[in-house]
This record gives structure tokens, C-alpha cells and sequence, in this order.
């Protein structure tokens, strides 16, 4: 995932609006996976480089994070899919 914060900053003058827009593709672009019985999707979202951002987009990011984990799980469990997620700054990760 790349280049939400340059949309977001163009198209609404809010780089948060824009992390929020390629979250809701990452889902949109996840259904479709399940519909066409795609097996594995790895998803690089968020690198090392990224904890180097403002506080405030962080946080936003980390609540981003947070909503749609919340979501997956649900729908993990009723489609019997294994979601992995993986971090070299677990501490950091709440």
C-alpha cells in the first residue's frame, strides 16, 4: 500500500482521509480475493520508516489498524481464515 497520504493531501487537503480511503480499498480488494478463492494475499502496510511520521498521523493509523482488525476478526472466524500479522516492533503495535 502506497501513496494514500498523497491522495488524501490532494484530493481532500487531509492525508488521514486518505489513509482511511486505502483502508477501505484493502477491504474492498480482501472481499474480492474471497470471492475468487484467492488462497494467500500478504499485504505490506505499514514499514519501519512509517513510526518515524508525526504522532497525530500514527495514531491515526494505529486507530485505522485497530477498527478494521476488530472487523477481520469477525469475519475471519465466520469464513475460517487465518490472518497472520507480523512486526519487528511488536512493543509498539497496541
Amino acid at each position: 500500500m502506497d501513496g494514500n497520504r498523497r491522495y488524501g493531501r490532494s484530493k481532500y487537503g487531509s492525508i488521514t482521509r486518505g489513509h482511511w480511503d486505502g483502508s477501505k480499498t484493502l477491504v474492498d480488494f480482501s472481499k474480492w480475493c474471497l470471492a475468487e478463492g484467492v488462497k494467500v494475499v500478504t499485504v505490506y502496510a505499514f514499514s519501519t520508516e512509517n513510526w518515524n511520521r508525526g504522532a497525530s498521523e500514527v495514531s491515526a493509523l494505529m486507530n485505522i489498524f485497530c477498527k478494521y482488525c476488530d472487523e477481520l476478526r469477525v469475519e475471519a472466524v465466520k469464513n475460517g481464515i487465518r490472518v497472520q500479522v507480523l512486526s519487528t516492533e511488536t512493543d509498539q503495535v497496541s
